[in-house]
């Protein structure tokens, strides 16, 4: 018990809002399967997310070089928001950070941290980057019970989401396997932001997983365009850390299989 020096009244400490197994019941089985699974029952709700990674990038469909990329990026998870910084290349030549706030999307890559390479907002990135966010509560499954998002049993071991923030509205499919692992994330997002461009199927795949601070959750992963010529295969990434409710770069990881 602490006591308030202002007052000198004793105060409680405030309790953390824990995720309790009837907060599941509102999501379809295979959803609360897969946050059972995720170990998140009896931990805090999460607000915000930090993440370091580290990748191999393949840059083009064409190109078979694999360029290598360390990344941070950092969730809101009560309004849906991202920050992800990535450096590539040999001395960081490449540096790219994407953002989506306020139900907005920007993607921006400089050469040398100075020489704009891209640099792309619009509604059809808005769209793509509320996908990737809900995508990416692989890493936080706590934000499946956000009222953001909404859910819709396809079968026994599959799941359709909807997120809208902001007037953005995305949509995805998730895959899980009969343990309850998420094992893949399909959209059909735009690939590109020209006047053109369509949607095109873009998948997460888990290939390996692991606890990161008591959370099991995709610790290898690579993301995939369908494309009509062949999979382009273009991201393979290993989480290294992950942290919740606090920027602080401590974390825990367990081996998992």
């Amino acid at each position: 018990m602490e006591r308030d020096t202002t007052t000198g009244k004793s105060t409680e400490p405030e309790q953390p809002d824990l995720i309790t197994a009837s907060d599941l019941q509102q999501l379809p089985p295979p959803v609360a399967t897969w946050l059972e699974r995720s170990g998140v029952v009896g931990t805090p709700h999460v607000h915000r997310v930090w993440l370091s990674q580290q990748s191999e990038m393949r840059l083009s469909p064409e190109k078979e070089r694999w360029s290598s990329a360390s990344s941070e990026q950092v969730f809101d998870a009560d309004d849906p928001a991202f920050t992800w910084q990535v450096k590539m290349g040999p001395f960081s030549i490449i540096k790219g950070k994407d953002v989506f706030e306020n139900g907005k999307g920007k993607m921006n890559i400089r050469l040398f941290g100075l020489i704009p390479v891209v640099n792309e907002a619009g509604p059809k990135i808005d769209e793509g980057s509320i996908q990737r966010f809900l995508g990416e509560i692989a890493w936080f499954p706590q934000a499946a019970l956000k009222p953001y998002i909404s859910w819709e049993q396809v079968d026994a071991h599959t799941a359709k989401a909807v997120i809208e923030s902001h007037g953005t509205r995305g949509e995805g499919t998730f895959f899980f396997n009969s343990e309850g692992d998420f094992i893949r994330f399909s959209a059909l997002r735009f690939k590109g932001n020209e006047a053109d461009a369509e949607r095109k199927e873009w998948v997460i795949t888990a290939h390996a997983h692991a606890s990161f601070s008591g959370t099991r959750m995709p610790s290898e992963l690579e993301a995939t365009w369908k494309l009509e010529e062949g999979d382009w295969t273009w991201l393979k990434m290993e989480i290294k850390a992950v942290r919740y409710n606090t920027l602080k770069r401590e974390y825990t990881r367990v081996s998992a299989h």
